[in-house]
């Protein structure tokens, strides 16, 4: 019925959106938000600046899976290509934030902190090669030399098996 309005959501025939007096806060605009305020927060290094590490740590640990997972408009390409574009933002911003918090920790020295950092990072990109080396020079400085070879080997396959994909697929 077009005189019903919705008290969370303004509708249109092109689109559908949150109303701004719905008060509703999604992890997506949260996630947004800290990383825009650490883009935007001047620092002349991020070690120094706490409370841009917090919201980079609270932005990290709101992205989990990808966005709009499972959800799709086969009839609507506009919407399939905004949902492809803005996945791949928040990877992006995602993958950038555990860069920085790494790059960090290392300078830092918060081995554990960094090895979980690392491990997201080769979690979300199997072939990040300098988050297995930050992974490898972490545990061999904490004493888990058989534990940083482990990882040399997985790096190692991993990036032996893109190269063989990439020779054969193209």
């Amino acid at each position: 019925d077009q005189g019903k309005q919705s008290v969370w959501f303004a509708i249109s025939p092109q689109a559908i959106r949150l109303r701004e007096t719905a008060n509703i806060e999604t992890d997506f605009q949260t996630f947004n938000t800290l990383i825009q305020h650490t883009r935007l927060h001047e620092h002349h290094d991020l070690a120094t600046c706490p409370a841009c590490l917090n919201q980079l740590r609270q932005a990290v640990d709101l992205a989990n899976g990808d966005f709009l997972d499972g959800f799709s408009l086969a009839d609507s390409l506009q919407f399939e290509e905004w949902t492809l574009l803005t996945r791949e933002q928040i990877f992006q911003d995602h993958l950038n934030a555990l860069k920085q918090l790494g790059l960090v920790a290392e300078k830092m020295g918060n081995h554990t902190e960094l090895q979980q950092i690392a491990q997201r990072q080769i979690a979300l990109e199997p072939w990040h090669e300098a988050a297995y080396s930050q992974l490898m020079r972490s545990l061999a400085l904490t004493g888990q030399r058989s534990a940083a070879l482990v990882q040399f080997e997985r790096c190692r396959t991993v990036l032996h098996r893109c190269r063989w994909d990439h020779r054969t697929s193209g």
